[in-house]
């Protein structure tokens, strides 16, 4: 886990660098405030492009994201749409956030790449934790 300051911000420049000359996407979960994970909602207003993420119309919770691009003072992320088994239970997202239990759902991790973005401020991310660059696919695995 690579924690704020000078340090999550090279961390950041890292990941995007070997994106853009290796063409290799390191996927990550984001914490901020009090170590909270950072959630986004993804297809709030219709369906994605991407054939891979859920069904049109259908919205979608994830915690875990790419980096995209750094704009001054705020990352641009985008939100990778976590495959069946590991999907967030909307009900459960309390005032503590998203319990750790659905993030760490059953099964192995898949995400896709959705081509939906937020920004985020740099000072208000704590921490983030990456994990497997293979945990990308072109559309979820068929159970």
């Amino acid at each position: 886990m690579h924690v704020g300051g000078d340090l999550l911000l090279s961390t950041l420049l890292t990941y995007l660098f070997i994106e853009r000359i290796y063409g290799v996407t390191i996927p990550f979960i984001a914490y901020v405030d009090d170590y909270k994970v950072l959630y986004a909602i993804g297809n709030i207003s219709g369906p994605s492009d991407n054939p891979g993420t859920p069904a049109p119309g259908e919205s979608f919770i994830t915690v875990y994201f790419r980096i995209n691009n750094l704009i001054g003072t705020t990352v641009e992320l985008e939100l990778l749409s976590p495959c069946p088994g590991r999907t967030i239970d909307p009900t459960l997202i309390g005032a503590e956030g998203i319990p750790i239990s659905e993030i760490l759902g059953e099964g192995e991790l898949f995400v896709v790449r959705t081509g939906q973005k937020i920004r985020v401020n740099l000072a208000d991310l704590a921490a983030i934790q990456r994990f497997r660059s293979d945990s990308i696919v072109p559309a979820c695995p068929v159970p």
